[in-house]
């Protein structure tokens, strides 16, 4: 087998694990911020579709209430914030805790998900490709002399 042949194979395995790696990796790393806003998000929306908040923020936006706490009689729900343009920021709850409106994931973060397994293969393979291309012009067999000759 030639040397460029055998490279090439080894650019390639080489690429498909850096391809499985960047997987791995696009999977586990930014995978808690994704899920991890989603169920925000679905925390939310549930608190938003509750018939008392339903009531209360239909009163708000009837009578155009803006950048204000509105103090509810809820077991659950103790406060809403309203921002300027009459939309619910948060909800404090009766334990303590405040549930805040997730801001939507970027479209960076999803195509990075997507350009991580592809940079994954093409980044091993270029530098196999690259090594090859330089080892092979001190090997190229036209010019090597043959042993013994000096």
């Amino acid at each position: 087998m030639r040397f460029q042949e055998g490279m090439r194979r080894v650019g390639l395995v080489l690429g498909a694990l850096g391809f499985l790696g960047c997987c791995w990796i696009a999977v586990i790393a930014p995978g808690d911020i994704i899920f991890g806003n989603l169920r925000k998000q679905r925390e939310f929306a549930s608190v938003m579709r509750t018939p008392l908040v339903k009531k209360v923020l239909a009163d708000v936006s009837k009578h155009g209430v803006k950048d204000a706490i509105v103090e509810i009689p809820s077991p659950e729900i103790r406060l809403i914030h309203v921002g300027r343009d009459g939309e619910v920021l948060s909800f404090d709850r009766n334990d303590g805790t405040t549930i805040y409106k997730p801001d939507a994931n970027s479209a960076w973060m999803y195509l990075t998900l997507v350009l991580l397994p592809v940079s994954g293969f093409f980044v091993p393979w270029s530098v196999a490709r690259v090594f090859t291309w330089i080892v092979s012009g001190f090997l190229d067999p036209k010019k090597q002399r043959p042993v013994g000759e000096g």
